[in-house]
């Protein structure tokens, strides 16, 4: 739900870009900081240019520009295809306004978003980008990519395990609450599907 996925970025002030894509995917994205790293982030990849604010938001846009490029060449490469995606949008926005509107927003509760997190500085810094793609062209080539291998998970599953975990997680607390009495609350903040030899990586 875009709820969910808006209540993790809090009141947080944030600065970036924003991209319209098109071509075998189409939607928005955009890459945003925290606005209190913006002075720490331009300085260090163009010395400088946090000296006046017109030099910083330039910075910004070309910092964006290029690593949202490649971000999206990267999809097309892996999935051989052409996306095509807009000049970036110089952004500053609080919380869940960072995030574009969901492409069909009122045809589907729910919403994919690729959420990537890229650490900079010694992990001082990181940049966050979100990606919300349109619906019926992220199912085709899903189920394109698949190749009838028989592994993949059909994409309208994907509603249907995020609804299932939510009302397993909702019975466990009333479980726990009638058991000891007290007052219990749970939520599901996501799901996330990887190889099963990526296991001991997530456990730690």
């Amino acid at each position: 739900d875009r709820e969910d996925v808006c209540e993790e970025l809090g009141g947080r002030e944030f600065v970036g870009v924003q991209f319209e894509f098109e071509g075998a995917l189409a939607g928005e994205t955009v890459l945003v900081f925290d606005r209190e790293s913006t002075d720490e982030i331009v300085d260090a990849l163009v010395p400088g240019s946090s000296e006046s604010e017109e030099m910083a938001r330039s910075s910004v846009e070309e910092i964006g520009n290029i690593m949202m490029s490649g971000f999206i060449d990267g999809w097309a490469d892996y999935l051989e295809t052409t996306i095509e995606h807009t000049p970036p949008e110089y952004i500053e926005r609080s919380g869940a306004n960072v995030l574009p509107d969901a492409p069909e927003a009122s045809e589907h509760d729910q919403i994919f978003v690729f959420r990537s997190k890229i650490t900079w500085l010694d992990e001082e810094v990181s940049f966050y980008i979100y990606m919300l793609p349109a619906y019926d062209p992220l199912a085709k080539l899903m189920a394109d990519h698949a190749g009838g291998s028989g592994d993949a998970i059909p994409i309208e599953k994907l509603e249907v395990f995020n609804q299932m975990t939510r009302k397993g997680t909702r019975k466990a607390a009333e479980n726990v609450e009638m058991m000891a009495g007290i007052e219990t609350e749970a939520e599901v903040t996501q799901i996330s599907f990887c190889p099963i030899e990526d296991v001991p990586k997530q456990i730690g």
